[in-house]
């Protein structure tokens, strides 16, 4: 029967960028056993591995070694510099370390743990690039405006790659021509910003905080308007659901959704679709989206719209040539509703219902 076992890791990223840079890199494990007992004074089984591009990728290096524990069944280790390693292309993409490990000594591997790698592999691959030619500078801008923050990268002898942001130790966004600037969800976060050209890699590091603004990335979508007391409002979805679409589903019918005022879309979108029923029409729509973990998006009302509208350069990705209409979910009678071109900001609650416009869902924070 195969045994339940547990592992605390540690990988160290201490390779400096010196005239020497160590071809190898450390890593530390607690082993426990099914009944989670320290291993101690014991050998085991480990194979390290480099994957490349995701935790599931193509392992680009392979190797096993049998160490010791010690006495409170840590087990400590180099791996790293034997063939094959040295030819990794760390400018290439992004790596992973991957660990397996048999509690008896052997290779019946039955634990098994992955981990995004940062800083080592820039180091790394800076020495193999070479002193030739210099690589590129890295800074943060900071504090942040709006969520946004901007990355300066300068390159001594060439252009710049690719800028790479990493928030929270994954992977979160890539620029590859300036401005490198790059919205951050509100909250607490470490930022890890990395230039990259072909002669290596720099990189920066920073803490960051991102109060709520409007034009924040923020659950599931970008923050269109925050209210008196500072912590709740509405969030537009990033893009457009479809180019266009119909107010009703076929049937000219009141549908009772006449809330104008910010916090009655919801209710609005709720009767439209109590009355409609299924059918392709644009509450219905905003109704059944799901972004991430949040499905609660509904068709703003005549006022949460404009508010749309109001902030739009900072929301972003909105249709904006002229005659271009988006739909609100306030009704004025059985065959018409409420709608607001985007180019000029008119509002006009004579709209056919089978007009054909746009259309962005928002959700309540």
């Amino acid at each position: 029967m195969k045994r339940k076992l547990t592992l605390l890791w540690v990988l160290c990223f201490a390779a400096a960028l010196q005239a020497q840079v160590p071809e190898k890199m450390s890593y530390q494990a607690v082993i426990r056993n099914s009944g989670d007992e320290l291993v101690k004074n014991s050998k085991i089984g480990m194979r390290i591995s480099i994957l490349k591009g995701s935790a599931t990728g193509t392992a680009v290096y392979s190797e096993t070694q049998t160490p010791t524990t010690n006495a409170n069944g840590l087990v400590s280790i180099e791996f790293g510099g034997n063939a094959g390693f040295s030819d990794i292309d760390w400018l290439s993409g992004v790596y992973f370390l991957k660990t397996e490990t048999d509690i008896s000594g052997g290779a019946n591997y039955t634990i098994t743990g992955t981990s995004q790698l940062l800083s080592v592999p820039f180091a790394l691959y800076a020495k193999r690039a070479g002193t030739g030619n210099l690589p590129p500078t890295c800074s943060i801008t900071t504090p942040v405006s709006g969520g946004n923050i901007e990355v300066t990268a300068n390159d001594t002898d060439g252009t710049i790659a690719e800028v790479q942001l990493f928030l929270n130790n994954s992977f979160y966004d890539s620029k590859i021509e300036p401005p490198y600037v790059f919205n951050l969800p509100a909250g607490s976060h470490t930022i890890l910003a990395v230039a990259r050209d072909d002669k290596g890699a720099a990189t920066k590091s920073a803490p960051v905080t991102v109060g709520l603004a409007v034009g924040n990335a923020y659950q599931g979508g970008i923050i269109a308007y925050i209210d008196e007391t500072g912590q709740h409002g509405l969030i537009a979805a990033p893009t457009d659901q479809i180019d266009k679409i119909m107010w009703y589903n076929g049937s000219y019918t009141v549908t009772g959704a006449t809330g104008e005022a910010i916090g009655t879309g919801q209710s609005n979108t709720t009767a439209i679709v109590t009355a409609y029923g299924e059918g392709v029409y644009a509450a219905k729509m905003c109704d059944d989206l799901v972004i991430g973990d949040y499905s609660d998006w509904f068709l703003p009302s005549k006022d949460e719209l404009n508010v749309l509208f109001i902030n739009r350069d900072l929301i972003g990705g909105f249709n904006t040539n002229p005659g271009s209409y988006y739909w609100s979910s306030t009704e004025r009678n059985y065959g018409t509703a409420y709608s607001q071109n985007f180019n000029n900001g008119n509002q006009s609650g004579y709209d056919q219902k089978n007009n054909n416009y746009h259309l962005r869902a928002v959700r309540s924070f």
